[in-house]
């Protein structure tokens, strides 16, 4: 078996590493396609920028990792433990996330085209910029206090079933085109656009008490 100093110096990944220990592991801009890692121990690894089209990690532990912009097109990520990680920028289009555990996550600029997000946790996910298309999955995804930013989801129609227990401004557009005066605008929703400081906490204060 390899031990981390070579993994981290080690130019092809495409070995299995399913159930490895490496928390904490940097593995920034490597080429992990395709590569096995279902069930590995990766909290808090550096994966920043890596190559991870079409991996498994299946059940992987990546709490508090860095996936920043890490191209994750196709991966397989089905009960992926993602809590507090960081996935702005990230290329997700296609990936398979179901179950996934995303709760308080960073998906800023996440590219979630075609992503399957069915029954994903997502309790606390900040998705400001998230670009999503009609379809992405998101059948019995829980956003619950997740915040919406500058997106335009006017064909995502499958976003309206959460808008109640998610928050946003007026930087966003809701399916059909429609924005702060129409009928369908969520009531605890300010009708115009807050400042980066003034979104954070009126988020938080909404999270701390919705009604």
């Amino acid at each position: 078996k390899k031990d981390r100093k070579q993994l981290e110096r080690d130019e092809d990944y495409r070995l299995g590493f399913e159930r490895a220990q490496l928390p904490k592991i940097i593995l920034a801009q490597r080429d992990l396609t395709g590569a096995d890692l279902r069930e590995a121990e990766l909290q808090g690894a550096n994966l920043g920028v890596a190559q991870l089209q079409g991996a498994n990690l299946r059940r992987a532990k990546l709490q508090g990792a860095d996936l920043g912009a890490a191209q994750l097109q196709g991966a397989y990520l089905e009960g992926a433990q993602l809590q507090g990680a960081c996935l702005g920028h990230a290329q997700l289009q296609g990936a398979h996330l179901g179950g996934a555990e995303l709760q308080g996550a960073n998906l800023w600029s996440a590219q979630l085209q075609g992503a399957d997000l069915g029954v994903a946790q997502l309790q606390g996910a900040n998705l400001g910029f998230a670009e999503l298309d009609e379809h992405t999955n998101l059948r019995a995804a829980t956003l619950r206090d997740a915040a919406l930013r500058f997106v335009d989801y006017t064909n995502v129609p499958q976003i309206s079933d959460h808008l109640a227990e998610i928050f946003g401004d007026a930087s966003v557009t809701l399916p059909g085109g429609h924005g702060p005066n129409h009928k369908s605008w969520p009531r605890h929703w300010p009708k115009f656009e807050l400042a980066h400081d003034q979104f954070e906490t009126e988020w938080q204060k909404w999270q701390a008490d919705p009604d």
